[in-house]
């Protein structure tokens, strides 16, 4: 009996996760002394798995086990960076609390030009 070409992608795809959790649990922590996260392996695992696709690698890390907010979270994160706002379904976007807020603040941090009319106005240095 052979196996299908579906039926391997999803036998790698379960050996690829085990391996990325076992790795996440190898080690000390990170920097600082920072706990291990399964959460951030499993986010940037659907991220290169799907490098193109935010609704499906998002989808998939809210259906895993575990921290599944934290981990849709980072995965939409890295997948907002690289791709763009756009990249985000409309759907995600339109009805998003504080959308404004964020969208300037957005803009604000992506400025060529640090010296803005109003920034320190706006974003106080603090010392």
């Amino acid at each position: 009996m052979t196996r299908s070409d579906e039926q391997l992608k999803v036998e790698k795809t379960k050996l690829d996760f085990y391996l990325l959790t076992r790795l996440s649990r190898s080690g000390s922590g990170g920097p600082l002394g920072a706990e291990r996260s399964e959460t951030h392996w499993i986010a940037l695992f659907y991220a290169l798995k799907f490098p193109d696709d935010f609704r499906a690698g998002v989808l998939l890390a809210v259906y895993i086990s575990g921290d599944r907010d934290s981990t849709a979270t980072v995965a939409g994160n890295i997948w907002g960076t690289r791709l763009g706002i756009e990249a985000i379904p409309s759907e995600r976007r339109d009805g998003l609390q504080g959308k404004e807020v964020l969208e300037r603040i957005t803009e604000d941090f992506c400025l060529q030009d640090p010296d803005l009319p109003d920034g320190e106005t706006r974003y106080p240095p603090r010392f």
